[in-house]
């Protein structure tokens, strides 16, 4: 089999994952427009607090759960294909340990992954370790290993996401001034906070029914908006950010075609 040859069949792991991505992003996009996720906010008329709580959370359908675990799954397989031909390309032969090596932290990759490389010239090892695959290396490539071997034993978790984004005026700003900065470590100087706007954001993950989102304190809810907006994403605190699912992914199939394509010098 020539090189061309085998990263024909590599690229048909990419391809057949891209696949899975668009699949994705249609069953996303479809549950998000379904109006899955809504807030309402309540003054509470004892202290003038106004509490916004989610009161409608739908569950994410399995299939979308089911959608990811292949696309992640085409993606680490191509980079286990990826090894497996550099390996052969080379003149030695595929053990079964062979794969592309990506650990749960640096000292775990130093004292394992050469048994995964054997075989590989010392130039591919040393591209390989370029890319740093393991936890603190390269957190791309380790929530894709991770979140494949957690598939293989269960379905993904994936679940609601619900982001706030508050504007707060000139006038809710001294308010805020005036109340906290006497409080340590609030506003070290209060002088020196923005003059017109404030706009931030807040993660809130897993959303649940009747979780309590945002509280507007008395006396800020009359000039300040707040907002949210709704995502899904991957809920496993050992492994995945809170950042949206298919975000996460597109991330994901845009490192491992990086590597493929890096690689492809070592296959003519």
């Amino acid at each position: 089999m020539t090189g061309q040859e085998r990263l024909r069949f590599i690229r048909a792991k990419i391809a057949r994952a891209k696949k899975h991505v668009s699949e994705l992003e249609r069953a996303a996009h479809a549950f998000l427009r379904s109006r899955p996720y809504e807030v309402s906010g309540e003054q509470d008329p004892q202290t003038g607090e106004v509490v916004y709580r989610a009161v409608k959370v739908d569950d994410v359908p399995p299939s979308i759960a089911a959608i990811s675990a292949d696309a992640l799954q085409n993606l680490r397989g191509a980079l286990d294909h990826l090894a497996c031909d550099l390996v052969e390309i080379s003149g030695h032969h595929v053990e079964r340990n062979t794969g592309f090596p990506i650990f749960a932290s640096l000292g775990i990759y130093k004292a394992q992954a050469s048994e995964k490389m054997r075989g590989m010239p010392r130039d591919v090892v040393e591209a390989i370790e370029a890319i740093k695959p393991y936890k603190g290396g390269n957190q791309v490539l380790w929530r894709l290993h991770s979140l494949n071997n957690v598939n293989k034993h269960r379905l993904l978790n994936i679940v609601g996401l619900a982001s706030r984004f508050q504007s707060v005026t000139p006038s809710v700003l001294a308010y805020l001034r005036r109340e906290w900065s006497h409080r340590y470590g609030a506003w070290p100087a209060p002088e020196a906070a923005p003059d017109d706007l404030i706009e931030y954001d807040r993660w809130h993950l897993p959303l649940k029914k009747g979780d309590v989102l945002f509280t507007l304190l008395p006396g800020v809810a009359a000039e300040s908006t707040v907002s949210f907006t709704f995502d899904i994403a991957f809920c496993d605190a050992k492994v995945a950010e809170r950042s949206p699912l298919l975000a996460q992914v597109g991330e994901m199939t845009e490192a491992v075609e990086g590597i493929i394509t890096s690689f492809e010098p070592y296959f003519v």
